[in-house]
């Protein structure tokens, strides 16, 4: 019975904890929606598993559509080509390292 009685109160505080989490991630991702300027070099302090995906979303994808790449994970928006040939001579796409 006592291994009843303390999961009990492990999933109480897990679920508290879940809820405050769950909170704040909505607070901030509401603050991260409403600046577009967001960088891609701001370190993205989630890392996906199993568990977190809507917290990673609620940072990652304001970030994405902040920078306009959503076309490229849609497939909508093609990647350019890496190197193009003008004159037969064959540089580095400036597009393709933006």
């Amino acid at each position: 019975m006592a291994d009843k009685s303390s999961s009990s109160s492990s999933n109480k505080s897990s679920s508290s904890s879940s809820t405050v989490e769950t909170s704040t991630l909505l607070t901030a991702a509401a603050t991260l929606s409403k600046s577009p300027s967001n960088n891609l070099n701001q370190p993205c302090s989630i890392k996906l598993d199993g568990t977190n995906y809507l917290a990673w979303q609620f940072h990652v994808l304001p970030i994405i559509k902040g920078n306009k790449l959503e076309g490229f994970l849609h497939g909508t928006k093609p990647c350019p080509p890496q190197f193009i040939t003008e004159n037969d001579k064959t540089s580095i796409n400036p597009a393709f390292e933006d």
